[in-house]
């Protein structure tokens, strides 16, 4: 994984001691890494290895990271905003029976 993080330093402007590297996808009986993702400096990316080239190239554009507070909060976003909407399905279905025993 050399290559993807001398490629991945240069794209993300960031030491390479510095990045962290999570295995995505994998192919073939060696279950050899065809997708990686790579975090560091507060940017993020991922390389799809291309056999036929031998070669690493990002995926799509590098994004900003989330921190781990941002990602906190994203996670309490939607578990508040799942239980609001079970809170409504509950009082559609509450107002539904009062309809109907009247």
């Amino acid at each position: 994984m050399k290559t993807i993080t001398s490629r991945a330093s240069f794209d993300l402007s960031c030491p390479e001691d510095e990045l962290e590297l999570k295995v995505l996808a994998t192919e073939g009986a060696r279950k050899r890494a065809s997708q990686v993702g790579v975090t560091g400096c507060g940017k993020k990316a991922v390389y799809i290895y291309f056999a036929s080239s031998d070669t690493w190239i990002a995926d799509a554009a590098i994004t900003p990271a989330m921190t781990s507070q941002e990602q906190a909060y994203q996670e309490r976003k939607a578990r508040e905003e799942r239980a609001a909407e079970e809170e409504r399905r509950f009082e559609k279905q509450q107002s539904y029976q009062r309809g109907v025993s009247e």
